[in-house]
């Protein structure tokens, strides 16, 4: 598989994710649609809910550049491409995704 497939192939995960993540399809990922998926991946099982919160508050902080309070899709992909935010591993490992196929996926950034 060429590089630029590979690529193409790795942004395609990333919209599937957010997507999958973004449940009022709103273009954002707002605090209430990221805590369903990081409670119940292992990134977040054995968490309770003030740890959750904690885990989203840094990740906003972190990457919601323009301070809006949640993640649009660019943001969403520096969270990713950093290699430190869960909320990809979360959405493709979560059981709540319809996107599966992610599962086994290595991605360059990790």
């Amino acid at each position: 598989m060429s590089k630029l497939q590979k690529a193409r192939d790795l942004e395609a995960m990333i919209r599937a994710s957010f997507n999958a993540a973004d449940s009022d399809k709103s273009g954002f990922l707002e605090r209430a649609e990221m805590a369903p998926f990081l409670s119940g991946t292992p990134a977040g099982s054995g968490l309770d809910s003030a740890s959750v919160e904690k885990l989203i508050t840094a990740n906003l902080a972190e990457f919601d550049t323009d301070g809006d309070g949640k993640l649009d899709f660019d943001e969403f992909v520096s969270s990713a491409s950093a290699g430190v935010c869960c909320l990809l591993a979360a959405v493709m490992m979560s059981p709540l995704s319809s996107h599966t196929t992610t599962r086994n996926v290595h991605l360059p950034f990790s």
